[in-house]
Formats: structure tokens, C-alpha cells, sequence
């Protein structure tokens, strides 16, 4: 199929443009979003010869979409304003079958969800409807929710409610970093996304609506890692670890004193303290419910 693909230069993103590219999809464009318009133009191609518009750093050395993109000599978009004239216009002119979305944080306009020829299918790192939202692993880390998965859903005019076309649960080892989360998590995604064309491609894909209910997480706020003690061991060490990148510090309250850590080191799920907390230079072990956790302190 000919594909336009949107993302950013985010981990979530690369699996599933590579894994369309080595599937033998013609992937017309890339597209990655930008906040401000660059000279007046909402849509400007790049190339590896003038990197301006954008200061893309080192992606074309990195893992990225950009790289990706310009070893492969595709096409590459930076688009600011995605309802503009000249933006429909310019994607309508790559005559796209379909569009793929992975970690796109701009929502997709009404006239552009029509204009490729099968709609637009987003790569979610959660099982649909729950943990709808930019940063479902983030909130599933927070619950102490092992239930993860991807979702390949058609887009509609709402942020991740369009009708499911596959799914697939994904085991995510205690410890896991939020960038090994996102590796394992799109590359279960970009496998998912071509098994879904090439089932619209023989007619033999069946879609169906998300159910009722469901979950909405926003942007994590500072509030949102602070530690509770309510909390299981695991719980705590698989959040702080899956969240490091944040580069937060991890608030928690302990027989009155306020402490702030800093890295999770390890976890006894059984262990138990005769005291809320014990100390160790700049490592503390905390009780939690159940569970010890030691972890490293600012």
C-alpha cells in the first residue's frame, strides 16, 4: 500500500515505520509535527543536506524516524498546521492508501482523516479503551497495572476512541526501563499494523467498536510521583524504574520525615521491616504494603 507515516523522534515511533518499509509498503512520507510555523509555510519537506527548519540535534545519527527516513531516501514533512490548504493538499497529492500513526501528539483534522483511502490506523501502547491518553504506560506503571498490550485502532475525530482493528497483550519484565517498554511495546505494534493492512488489503479485516467505559489519563503532573506506602514493593520499584527518564525525583512520606528518591534498586516482595524505614548512607529500604523496597536517595 502507499503509506504516509506520522511521529516524532521518540523510541515508539521507529519500529513501526521500519517494520512497514521491510514489509514491502511504498511509504510515501514522514511526518513530524512542530509547535511553531516555520517562514509561514505550515508544511516544509526536509532533506539531510539542509536540516533547517527544525534543529533535529543528532537524529540523522540516532535511532529515528529522520534517520530512518533519510537512509531510506524517503520524503520527510514537518508540519505545523495540519488543516491548512496547503498541508491537505500537499498529502493529498502523495494519493495515500492509508496513514500509520505511532506517538503523534497532534490531533488529525476531519479533512485529513478522509484523505487516505482506508482511513488512519494509530499504533496505542495500551489494550483499548483503557488508559486512553499520551503516556499510558506512565499511568499503568502509577496503578501497578501488568496488564499491557498495543491496540492498532482507526483514527476518528477524538483522541484514541475509533473502532479496534487488532490487538495483542505484551508481558513486560519487572524493571523494565520506559525505553525498553517502548521497544518491546512498537515492535508488537508494527507487527500488529501490517498484519492489519494486509488484512484490509484482501478484505478480511473485521472491525469492531472499543466498548463502553474506558480510561482517559492526561500529561503527568510533579504531583503525580509522589510514593505511597499503600503501594506493594513491586509496584513502587516498577514505577520509579519505568519513569526514570522523566528525570523526576520520587517524593515520599515516612513516619513524618519527607524524603525524595532518586533511583529504585531492588525490591523483597515479602520482607518485612520492623520499622517504617531504615537508612544506609544514601540508600533507604521502605516498607511498603507488602514488600521492601531499597532505593537510592537525592
Amino acid at each position: 500500500m502507499r503509506v504516509i507515516f506520522c511521529g516524532t523522534l521518540c523510541t515508539f515511533s521507529v519500529a513501526p515505520l521500519r517494520i512497514l518499509i521491510e514489509a514491502g509498503h511504498e511509504v510515501t512520507a514522514v511526518i513530524i509535527p512542530t509547535d511553531r510555523s516555520i517562514s509561514g509555510q505550515p508544511i516544509v519537506p526536509l532533506n539531510p543536506a539542509n536540516r533547517s527548519p527544525i534543529p533535529l540535534v543528532d537524529a540523522a545519527s540516532e535511532p529515528s524516524i529522520v534517520s530512518l527516513a533519510w537512509e531510506r531516501q524517503l520524503a520527510i514533512y514537518q508540519v505545523s498546521r495540519l488543516a491548512a490548504p496547503e498541508t491537505l493538499e500537499t498529502i493529498a497529492s502523495l494519493q495515500p492508501d492509508v496513514a500509520g500513526v505511532a506517538c503523534f501528539p497532534k490531533r488529525l483534522p476531519p479533512a485529513l482523516l478522509r484523505l487516505p483511502r482506508w482511513g488512519c490506523l494509530n499504533v496505542h501502547p495500551s489494550l483499548l479503551p483503557q488508559y486512553r491518553g499520551p503516556y499510558p504506560l506512565f499511568w499503568m506503571l502509577r496503578h501497578g497495572d501488568r496488564n499491557f498490550g498495543v491496540t492498532i485502532h482507526f483514527m476518528d475525530e477524538h483522541f484514541d476512541t475509533g473502532d479496534i482493528a487488532a490487538q495483542a497483550e505484551v508481558d513486560l519484565p519487572d524493571g523494565v526501563s520506559g525505553e525498553e517498554a517502548d521497544v518491546l511495546l512498537s515492535q508488537y505494534g508494527g507487527e500488529c499494523l501490517v498484519e492489519v493492512l494486509a488484512a484490509l488489503a484482501n478484505g478480511t479485516l473485521e472491525r469492531h467498536p472499543q466498548p463502553e467505559g474506558g480510561s482517559y489519563f492526561p500529561t503527568p503532573q510533579d504531583r503525580d510521583f509522589v510514593i505511597e506506602t499503600t503501594w506493594s514493593a513491586r509496584q513502587a520499584f516498577n514505577f520509579i524504574r519505568g519513569t526514570n527518564e522523566w528525570g523526576q525525583l520520587y517524593p515520599i512520606e515516612l513516619a513524618g520525615q519527607r524524603f525524595r528518591l532518586k533511583q529504585a534498586l531492588f525490591y523483597a516482595a515479602h520482607e518485612v521491616l520492623d520499622q517504617p524505614y531504615q537508612l544506609f548512607g544514601d540508600q533507604i529500604d521502605i516498607q511498603f504494603s507488602p514488600g521492601v523496597l531499597r532505593a537510592l536517595l537525592v
